[in-house]
């Protein structure tokens, strides 16, 4: 009887903790998937069950108002991300995976795989930040239909509204800066932080960071937002006053572990 107890015992304790499974390769192999649009992949022999991590597109930027010293865009918001989430699958069937894109002065691409033997979630993009105008700044973007709200006029985004073991809503992007203010940040619960809000009158918002990048930068005076610099499925900084140049937020990504 003793020796059950212990056996038990250790077998509890070799368990993963809640959430670590998300982090565990499954077999140390990996297949990942950057290219926008539609890839497909084979799934090995002896494979059933694959631990994915992907993002969905970031948002694009706001531009901002059309006359100087006035009002800024919003930044873009983050797109839904996975990580560890357990498809099972068939050996020998082809997957069809769709990696969403990011578009300039848009919102970003959905990200979705079919053709496994279990569902998987549509990854859904972050929305595009709104254009300053009448000397509000613009609104950021939201993390996707059911993701963080957008910041209003200087005011941070929202952060994600849901996050489960292995799925994690968008973030909302920061509000662009009125004429007599800066700009609010994109902010997420994800380990790359807030996205960097312009500075000065009429700045852009900070973009949404997602799990897997950072935001771009909001537009100083009457600069153009940044590119998230890093990573995937970030939104793009909105653009300072008086700026019309039309930023992308970031590309999604997939990745197979097995």
């Amino acid at each position: 009887m003793k020796r059950l107890l212990l056996l038990g015992a250790l077998l509890i304790a070799a368990l993963p903790a809640y959430g670590q499974m998300a982090y565990a390769p499954a077999g140390g192999r990996a297949a990942l998937f950057t290219s926008t649009g539609a890839n497909t992949w084979v799934v090995p022999p002896n494979v059933s069950l694959v631990l994915v991590d992907a993002c969905a597109a970031g948002g694009g930027n706001g531009l901002g108002q059309a006359s100087a010293g006035t009002a800024g865009g919003g930044g873009g918001g983050s797109g839904y991300c996975s990580q560890g989430f357990p498809l099972a699958v068939v050996p020998g069937a082809t997957l069809t995976i769709t990696v969403g894109a990011g578009v300039a002065n848009a919102g970003g691409g959905n990200t979705t795989i079919t053709g496994a033997a279990s569902p998987f979630p549509t990854l859904v993009g972050g929305s595009v930040g709104a254009i300053g105008a009448a000397g509000t700044g613009g609104t950021g973007g939201s993390g996707g239909t059911s993701g963080g709200a957008g910041g209003t006029a200087g005011a941070a985004g929202g952060g994600p509204t849901f996050r489960s073991q292995f799925v994690i809503f968008g973030a909302g992007g920061g509000g662009g800066g009125n004429t007599a203010g800066g700009a609010g940040n994109g902010q997420t619960l994800g380990t790359f932080g807030t996205g960097t809000a312009g500075t000065g009158n009429g700045a852009g918002g900070g973009g949404a960071s997602s799990i897997f990048g950072l935001g771009g930068t909001g537009g100083t005076a009457t600069n153009p937002g940044i590119t998230p610099a890093s990573g995937y499925g970030a939104g793009a900084g909105g653009n300072g006053t008086n700026n019309s140049t039309t930023v992308a937020g970031a590309n999604g990504f997939v990745q197979l572990r097995y």
